[in-house]
């Protein structure tokens, strides 16, 4: 099947163009694109409205998701803040150092009903997949004195990892 298509004509001179490929290892550029069709097939369930929320919440541009975010803490009810977030969660667990755990962790500090899921999505993530880099915005971002935030904290601080470690280290700085 896959000889009968790449010789038909259009396919094969679309093969022969520059540059050429056949050495170059593509799995990171195809585990991105599944990634990003993954999320763009579950956000069509969306309404339009929180689609376009979602793309800004998943933005590269800070200015743009941290707008996004501001408009969720103010404008958005509860129930559709909470299809927002099961989108953002399913993107984070799948793609932990992607901007969906960001935006996660922002939404987080602005809108604090959320924290409770934001923890619980936190510990489905495993440690060795946590981006070290974003340890410092959960610690900074989340109430540290609310039960879940102690209860994660205190999970990664028991696992022996040095997720646990980062973290109980910038707690302790921020007491100071």
């Amino acid at each position: 099947q896959i000889s009968a298509w790449a010789e038909t004509r259009h396919v094969a001179e679309w093969l022969l163009l520059e540059p050429a490929l056949g050495t170059v290892d593509l799995a990171p550029y195809f585990t991105y694109a599944r990634a990003k069709l993954t999320v763009n097939r579950s956000a069509a369930r969306l309404p339009a409205t929180l689609q376009d929320l979602l793309a800004r919440l998943l933005s590269d541009v800070d200015g743009i998701r941290r707008a996004a975010v501001g408009s969720i803490a103010t404008e958005i009810a509860e129930p559709e803040r909470a299809l927002l977030m099961e989108h953002l969660f399913n993107r984070a667990l799948v793609e932990p150092d992607g901007v969906a755990l960001q935006a996660v962790l922002e939404i987080a500090e602005k809108a604090p009903d959320t924290v409770p899921s934001v923890c619980r999505t936190l510990k489905l993530i495993p440690l060795d997949r946590f981006p070290e880099m974003l340890v410092a915005a959960v610690v900074r971002r989340l109430p540290g004195t609310h039960p879940d935030v102690v209860s994660l904290l205190g999970d990664w601080d028991a696992s022996g990892h040095q997720i646990g470690s980062i973290a109980a280290q910038l707690r302790q700085s921020s007491r100071r």
